[in-house]
């Protein structure tokens, strides 16, 4: 059969990266259905990846924000940067100065355990990855 082998049992671990695609097959197979039927979509439209990457940003976006304790417009304004907006954009978009988008930034940092809008960023990416950042919430 060559360097790879066909196998019956789909819970035999072949090769580590065969494992994860046959369980994670079947875990995205399950999520479609689970999501068509909560949501009332169809099939079709829970299979869409944007869709699926959508529904898990947001959820993964709204558990940050809870964690972090952040006001409305720091959302907005985190939301916006990670839509690909500069600090300018942002300003404008929520018509204010672009100073004021500096202290949502650094208040957000210090909510993050930094001192910068990079610290922001940094944390969100740690958070999306799974662990956690320096400042531990409860």
């Amino acid at each position: 059969m060559g360097r790879q082998q066909m196998h019956t049992n789909p819970y035999e671990k072949t090769s580590s990266k065969t494992y994860r695609w046959v369980l994670g097959g079947l875990a995205h197979q399950k999520a479609r259905g689970l999501m068509a039927q909560t949501t009332g979509t169809t099939e079709a439209q829970a299979t869409d990846p944007r869709v699926l990457w959508r529904d898990h940003f947001e959820t993964v976006f709204a558990s940050y924000v809870a964690r972090r304790a952040l006001s409305t417009h720091q959302q907005r304004i985190l939301r916006l940067y990670l839509r690909g907006a500069n600090d300018k954009e942002i300003a404008d978009h929520c018509t204010c100065s672009e100073a004021t988008v500096y202290e949502h930034w650094h208040r957000m940092a210090r909510k993050a355990g930094g001192t910068h809008k990079c610290d922001v960023i940094a944390d969100f990416h740690r958070f999306l990855k799974g662990t956690e950042s320096a400042v531990e919430r409860i």
